[in-house]
């Protein structure tokens, strides 16, 4: 899962900002997060609080596939819906879900027609087939675009590159897109457990390394609560074997 976070709530101790109207920023962050086991896997930084996340992608995606191990799987919002994203998400025998974003042009393949069924509550799930990017785009690619069709509020359109539909079923990238949600819930936990909202530095370094230690210490007390957790069950297991 991708997501940006931009670093709030510097204090203004720099002889610049104090007495300023406003609030300060620090860094911009661009964060890679595995939600099966809830680890920040790596993250990537620019100094300019005001960036485009998206900027990252170029600083990020490499790191991400040279951890090895099987496929990347990228899921993102409609932010990194573009051709250009698309090629780095799917480099190394990577692939990707996003939201999709009208500024991307889709053609839909008149040789193959679109596809209605129903999600488990009901509600129209339409899967078209198609090239996202004009004709012209060098990085034009062929796609499967997903959108189900909500009562109240804009219908969710996604975009993948994983095309069959018998092993990747739409309702279940419409529910790995619905969990994309889980980062922000892991961003909220590190700022109020490690006080990320109030900075100790000043400049956009000094937020940008406070950010990477509150990181590196939310994942070494994810890893020990699944320690914890695995023990109890064990515990649990081996109980009447030990009466």
């Amino acid at each position: 899962m991708l997501d940006g976070k931009s670093l709030k709530k510097v204090a203004k101790r720099l002889v610049d900002t104090r007495g300023t109207p406003g609030k300060l920023l620090g860094g911009k962050l661009l964060v890679a997060y595995r939600p099966r086991d809830g680890l920040v896997l790596d993250m990537a930084a620019d100094l300019d609080g005001e960036t485009n996340e998206a900027k990252l992608i170029p600083d990020l995606m490499p790191r991400v596939h040279a951890r090895g191990g099987p496929a990347k799987l990228v899921v993102g919002d409609r932010l990194f819906c573009a051709s250009k994203h698309f090629a780095e998400f799917t480099k190394d025998n990577g692939h990707f879900v996003v939201r999709y974003a009208r500024t991307l042009s889709f053609e839909p393949d008149p040789k193959r027609p679109a596809v209605t069924t129903a999600d488990p509550s009901q509600r129209a799930v339409v899967e078209e087939w198609g090239w996202a990017g004009k004709p012209k785009d060098k990085l034009r690619r062929y796609v499967r675009r997903i959108t189900v069709a909500r009562p109240v509020g804009e219908a969710i359109t996604i975009l993948t590159d994983l095309l069959d539909s018998a092993p990747y079923p739409a309702t279940d990238l419409l529910d790995l897109y619905r969990i994309r949600w889980t980062i922000e819930g892991t961003f909220q936990k590190v700022t109020a457990i490690f006080a990320l909202g109030r900075f100790i530095g000043s400049t956009p370094e000094a937020t940008v390394f406070q950010a990477s230690m509150c990181f590196v210490l939310a994942n070494v007390v994810q890893v020990l609560q699944g320690y914890v957790s695995s023990f109890k069950l064990a515990a649990w297991f081996c109980w009447p074997i030990v009466q």
